[in-house]
C-alpha cells in the first residue's frame, strides 16, 4: 500500500476489497460515509450487521462507546468472543494517516504488515469511524459465496431480459 502513497499525497482514498458484493444497498450509503469523513476527518469502514455463526468467518466490529466510533476489529474471533454482530465490509476511505502507520508497523499474521493490524492502531488513537450499511450481501471470499453471487446476478439478468419497456 505504501506504493500507492505518491498518487494519494494529502488527500483521503477509498478502498475496495473484492471480498464482499453488494446490491440493493441503500441509496446514499456511501455518500454517508463520504459526507461522515468531511465532518469528522476520521477515516471511515462500512459494516453490516451478520447474525449466526458465520460471524466469525470475517472482521468484527467493537463499537466505542460514542455511537459509530471503532473500538477495534478482530478478525475471523471465536463465536464465543464476537464483540458486536457488525463486520467490516472492507469498504474503508482511509486519510494519508495510514500511510504514517504502515512505515512503522511490525508484521503481524504471517509475517506481514496486515492492513486490519493498520487500521486498528488508528482505532487506539481514535481514528476511525464506522457507517452502517443494509442490503443483500454476498460472500465473494468463498467458491460457495461466489457461486450464489453469480447465481444471483444472472437470474437479475434474465428477469430484466424478459421486460418489454415498450
Amino acid at each position: 500500500m505504501l506504493c500507492a502513497e505518491r498518487a494519494v499525497g494529502e488527500e483521503p482514498f477509498v478502498v475496495f476489497l473484492a471480498d464482499d458484493f453488494l446490491d440493493n444497498v441503500r441509496r446514499g450509503c456511501h455518500g454517508r460515509s463520504c459526507h461522515a469523513y468531511s465532518n469528522s476527518g476520521k477515516s471511515q469502514i462500512s459494516v453490516m450487521s451478520v447474525e449466526g455463526p458465520d460471524i466469525s468467518k470475517y472482521g468484527v466490529v467493537r463499537p466505542g462507546p460514542v455511537l459509530g466510533q471503532v473500538a477495534k476489529i478482530f478478525e475471523n474471533p471465536p463465536l464465543l468472543n464476537v464483540a458486536s454482530d457488525l463486520v467490516s465490509m472492507i469498504r474503508y476511505i482511509l486519510t494519508p494517516r495510514v500511510f504514517e502507520v504502515l512505515r512503522s508497523q511490525c508484521p503481524g499474521c504471517g509475517g506481514e504488515i496486515q492492513l486490519l493490524d493498520v487500521i486498528n492502531t488508528l482505532t487506539a488513537r481514535d481514528q476511525v469511524q464506522y457507517v452502517s450499511l443494509t442490503g443483500l450481501r454476498f460472500d465473494c471470499g468463498s467458491v460457495e459465496g461466489r457461486v450464489v453471487a453469480t447465481l444471483y446476478i444472472n437470474n437479475c439478468r434474465l428477469h430484466k431480459s424478459q421486460v418489454d419497456f415498450n
